[in-house]
């Protein structure tokens, strides 16, 4: 799959799970509309969340990018307002990882560039 393509996947996951958490939080919000409640599939917040789960999962197992951290940070944030307290630790372990790895490839990058003065400052908590 092309890199542009695993960018709009990605992209359209992280939609995806802003939408969940947005009706999420506007179904206890008291001056949501009447109209929006009546108009929204039951069930859409999890296929949304599920979908962009799902994506989210194959995309970070073969391409680590900052977009990658942003959907974790977003489904972890997603399954804590959805009190699934297992879920959230399991998915913020995944997210923590995803960072470990792009903290060692920047590192990696740095180091093959030869600057001085890029070598000296690494970014705080990555290891490498």
């Amino acid at each position: 799959m092309a890199t542009n393509a695993k960018a709009a996947k990605l992209f359209n996951a992280i939609l995806y799970l802003i939408f969940a958490i947005a009706i999420r939080f506007s179904g206890i919000h008291p001056e949501r509309p009447h109209k929006i409640s009546i108009e929204l599939k039951p069930g859409i917040e999890e296929d949304l969340f599920h979908s962009a789960y799902e994506t989210a999962s194959k995309l970070s197992l073969e391409w680590q990018s900052l977009e990658s951290t942003q959907s974790w940070v977003l489904i972890t944030f997603s399954l804590r307002a959805a009190h699934r307290q297992t879920s959230s630790y399991t998915s913020l372990g995944l997210l923590v990882e995803c960072v470990k790895e792009c903290c060692s490839r920047l590192i990696s990058l740095l180091r093959q560039t030869g600057t001085k003065s890029m070598k000296r400052s690494k970014p705080k908590g990555c290891s490498g």
